[in-house]
């Protein structure tokens, strides 16, 4: 392994660095987004290649034991011969071989940066679920809607993820979604005619038990038939013009 001769592992380097001066993964990945840095995948040249940076693929470089001069094999597995899946390795159960090649990263930075990894992951608290949660998108881009309490509303996930270069930063207030909602409500009860609505729903009771009598008495004929064949047949059998 060698290191490329562009500007790749400059990239790399501000990674390490901006993370380790206190900017968040997802932070670092907006910020490059909105600058027009290529992305890992479009550098290789994928077909599905996108230009938006993420917060796995930050922290994909910021674990990485490449750049710091260290081979690594057996990183991931797939999951059986049949499947194209892959499932990570434990660190034991890999092979390991320091100062392979030339570091892109110091070993001290390297080992800073996945202490502050740990330490930040134990901060980490769930995100909270709210009202309309995976239920509002986005008008412009589709993108579904974040809860922002310092806005005490929603604001577009794309944005939210990736800045303004991704959508615009509009806001919707949770208070005046519950109060639209609830007049549409109150709105439809008055329209709604019991009278009528009660009278329908005894019609449509009516029509149910009607065609599920017409079904009982159907099968109750079959059934006469059945046992006015089986007395027949007990008939015959008791005259002997049948044998058992």
């Amino acid at each position: 392994m060698y290191i490329r001769n562009d500007e790749t592992p400059n990239i790399v380097r501000r990674i390490f660095k901006e993370y380790l001066e206190g900017n968040g993964r997802q932070s670092i990945a907006r910020r490059l987004y909105n600058e027009g840095v290529p992305t890992p995948a479009q550098i290789a040249g994928k077909a599905n290649a996108g230009d938006k940076w993420h917060d796995s693929t930050i922290r994909f470089i910021l674990t990485n034991p490449h750049y710091v001069g260290d081979l690594v094999q057996g990183r991931t597995t797939t999951v059986s011969v049949t499947s194209k899946r892959r499932k990570n390795v434990p660190k034991e159960e890999q092979f390991i071989i320091k100062n392979a090649h030339e570091p892109i990263i110091s070993r001290e930075m390297f080992d800073a940066v996945q202490n502050q990894l740990e330490q930040r992951r134990k901060y980490i608290t769930a995100p909270k679920l709210h009202l309309f949660t995976n239920i509002l998108y986005c008008a412009d881009c589709g993108t579904g809607m974040w809860y922002r309490s310092n806005r005490r509303g929603y604001i577009c996930g794309n944005y939210a993820r990736h800045g303004k270069k991704a959508c615009t930063a509009h806001t919707i207030k949770e208070a005046f979604l519950k109060e639209t909602i609830l007049n549409d409500i109150k709105s439809l009860i008055h329209q709604i005619d019991k009278e009528q609505y009660i009278k329908k729903m005894e019609r449509k009771s009516k029509s149910t038990k009607s065609d599920s009598q017409k079904k009982i008495n159907k099968i109750n004929k079959q059934m006469d038939v059945l046992k006015n064949r089986k007395r027949k047949f007990i008939n015959l059998l008791a005259d002997g013009c049948i044998l058992q």
